[in-house]
């Protein structure tokens, strides 16, 4: 029944985490590093399911066991109560000085596994460039560094227990002494009594050891449901949708025009966009250039309000974006990004709504209908046009190979496996994959950020060419963040960034 509940209590932590973190800002996310992130999620939570439960069911029984000693002890000889009496305060003292060296030394070993697990995602996310410029050495030193933090606390964990452990091997045997000793002293004590009596003095002994020793293990594992409950608690979570007035059929044109906006990342932060005001009619296509850091992915960012403005306004068709249901917004755009995650919306409504595709396009492992449709929404024929749109479809066909009729052809497209991060596919065909999910939208407005900037010439024409005719023709707003002149050469816009944050 412990156990049971122990692991209900486990689910119920892990869900509320998980809840709240998928809700949690992306600002929140960059500044925690990803290794402490992934130990409440491993380390914390193998407490929670294996440790900690374990650790209680022990310290449950040695309660009862130390309980029943206490009774047979005295029915045989309440002599006994002189030796174990004493020992019981003892053992009390160990357990103070133990007990908060003990939760410190365990908090400071988990808290130095997650440098371990930064460490380790952070040379796997950029094995490239590392091996490009040569840095694995480094990487090795600081792995080797950390391992080492983690392996000192680790030594000065198990020093601990080790003293503690002797010292309660030093009572027991005073303890079982002390028993044989009384055994000869007190007169009327019959043989099989003699022998319960020595049993019962050494278990009493080794009980208390423990009991005193898993209740401090307890409460150290204690300190990882504290990190949970902090991280279940804490993140900022995003504003709820209320607003029922939005009208459904919003946007119709897809206008969108900033006047004066003002916006900063957090109060402390200087100015990232200062009295911006630019306007894109439906259907045009609008380009944002600039230096690095000049605040163009931060216009992008107000546009789906993961950055809320500070003073000014932002129109998409007349209707002020700060002020209305932040789901229904982000329904209607598109965003098809550089790099990076959305916060502060409604995000089961951005995962059906928002198609991304990265300069580092990533796609999931399954088949090629999947990663088209995850949610199955759409029919094969509508995904069949989308793979055309691309031009994918001969490509998609020609990898099937040959069947005997085109039905089962279709079928062989549909079930393509798609290796762990579309690794067999090129970057060009990664992203076409990601543009056919975005023509499975329908968006009026659709911002690329640095979408081509990983692709050789001729994938990007190819790309631009499907945006050009495919998403212009159905009158949909393109507002575009690149750095090569002919991909913007022929928008009808050119909006150039001098603010350098």
């Amino acid at each position: 029944m412990l156990r049971l509940n122990a692991q209900q209590a486990a689910a119920h932590f892990h869900e509320r985490l998980l809840y709240r973190l998928l809700r949690a800002p992306l600002g929140w996310f960059q500044q925690r590093p990803i290794g402490r992130l992934l130990n409440r999620f491993s380390g914390d939570m193998l407490a929670l399911d294996e440790r900690l439960p374990s650790y209680l069911s022990v310290c449950m029984y040695m309660c009862l066991n130390v309980i029943s000693i206490f009774a047979t002890i005295t029915i045989v000889s309440p002599y006994y109560f002189v030796v174990l009496v004493p020992c019981v305060f003892v053992y009390a003292h160990y357990l103070k000085i133990f007990r908060a060296p003990h939760r410190e030394v365990t908090r400071l070993e988990s808290i130095s596994r997650s440098p371990v697990l930064s460490t380790v995602t952070e040379t796997l996310s950029g094995l490239a460039t590392l091996r490009v410029y040569d840095r694995l050495p480094m990487l090795k030193h600081r792995f080797t560094e950390a391992l080492d933090e983690n392996g000192k606390m680790t030594y000065v964990s198990v020093s601990n227990n080790r003293w503690v452990s002797a010292r309660f091997d030093i009572l027991a045997s005073f303890i079982g002494g002390s028993s044989a000793l009384l055994v000869g002293i007190v007169p009327g004590i019959t043989e099989s009594m003699a022998a319960l009596a020595l049993s019962t003095g050494l278990s009493a002994s080794q009980s208390l050891g423990h009991l005193v020793r898993f209740i401090t293990m307890t409460e150290a594992e204690l300190s990882s449901v504290e990190r949970i409950q902090e991280y279940s608690t804490t993140p900022p979570q995003e504003p709820e949708w209320t607003k029922p007035e939005d009208d459904p059929l919003w946007p119709a044109s897809g206008k969108v025009a900033f006047c004066d906006v003002r916006a900063r990342y957090r109060p402390e932060l200087p100015l990232v966009l200062e009295d911006l005001s630019f306007d894109a009619e439906s259907g045009q296509r609008v380009a944002l250039v600039g230096r690095t850091g000049s605040g163009k992915s931060t216009t992008a960012n107000i546009l789906f309000r993961l950055l809320d403005i500070e003073s000014g306004t932002v129109c998409i068709d007349g209707k002020d974006i700060t002020t209305m249901g932040l789901h229904h917004l982000r329904r209607y755009v598109l965003y098809i990004v550089y790099n990076g995650l959305f916060d502060n919306m409604g995000l089961h409504h951005l995962r059906r709504a928002i198609t991304v595709v990265p300069q580092n396009p990533h796609l999931f492992t399954g088949s090629l209908r999947y990663n088209l449709d995850p949610s199955r929404l759409y029919s094969d024929a509508l995904l069949f046009e989308a793979l055309e749109q691309v031009n994918l479809l001969d490509w998609a066909r020609e990898r099937a190979g040959e069947r005997e009729t085109e039905a089962e052809r279709d079928r062989a497209v549909m079930k393509l496996e798609i290796a762990a991060g579309g690794s067999n596919l090129s970057t060009g065909q990664r992203q076409l994959v990601c543009l056919a999910r975005a023509m499975l939208r329908d968006s009026k407005v659709i911002v690329l950020d640095e979408a081509t900037a990983n692709v050789d010439r001729e994938n990007d024409q190819r790309i631009q060419h499907v945006l050009n005719t495919q998403f212009t023709d159905r009158g949909c707003t393109l507002i575009t963040i690149a750095h090569r002149l002919e991909t913007i050469i022929d928008f009808d816009k050119v909006l150039l960034s001098l603010h350098i944050i």
